[in-house]
């Protein structure tokens, strides 16, 4: 089922597009007016701040996803309008739109590079090996393979084949690193992991009181 706050940014997306194309139809000057909201530059400009406020809503967001979204609907208004501006050079708005839709993007992959993707959180969430892996490694900061396997033989009947896959998944997602020594090998945390463990426990928080959200 299609994401209603995705389908609302879409309709605005096209309408700013629409806006434009409005305007290019209807006047040959390109002189900001007093029309107000009759203008279709004026219009067009009122759907890019509520765009605006849309990326400055997502600032609290910790998950990846909603930042994704907004970012496949800038992107394709950017390339329509970029057409549009590059058939129409003298609508000097055109190239203002445009310009501020450089600077949107910009700021919200910034933003998205910062949050977590929402699935990997779930995995650990519902990996309660991969959770006690990735928290005995933050205490310790650096551990070696073998004081791993130790801590974890005492927490639950050791698979040493489950964990070795397990270690490079973690790897792979780069929620731990590993760094091999000779025959031996060492794993660290790595900041994208403690920040993935910081959300969990975060979540468990407010889900235990209501208040801290």
């Amino acid at each position: 089922m299609p994401n209603s706050n995705a389908i609302a940014e879409k309709t605005t997306w096209d309408e700013l597009i629409e806006c434009a194309k409005t305007a290019i139809a209807s006047r040959d000057n390109d002189e900001w007016n007093e029309e107000g909201e009759n203008d279709p530059w004026f219009s067009g400009q009122c759907k890019m701040n509520v765009m605006i406020v849309k990326l400055v809503g997502l600032t609290s967001e910790p998950y990846r996803e909603p930042f994704e979204e907004y970012l496949k609907g800038l992107r394709r208004a950017y390339g329509r309008l970029n057409r549009l501006a590059t058939e129409n050079a003298i609508h000097a708005k055109l190239n203002r739109f445009v310009g501020q839709l450089e600077v949107l993007a910009e700021i919200a992959a910034r933003l998205a590079h910062r949050t977590l993707p929402r699935e990997t959180v779930k995995y650990v969430v519902n990996n309660p090996e991969a959770s006690r892996f990735l928290a005995i490694v933050k205490e310790h900061r650096s551990i070696s393979l073998a004081a791993l396997g130790a801590e974890l033989r005492g927490a639950t009947e050791f698979d040493g084949g489950y964990y070795d896959a397990l270690s490079d998944k973690l790897t792979l997602m780069e929620l731990v690193r590993r760094d091999h020594f000779g025959k031996g090998a060492r794993f660290s945390a790595t900041s994208f992991g403690n920040a993935v463990l910081e959300q969990i426990e975060k979540e468990k928080s407010t889900v235990m009181d209501p208040a801290k959200k």
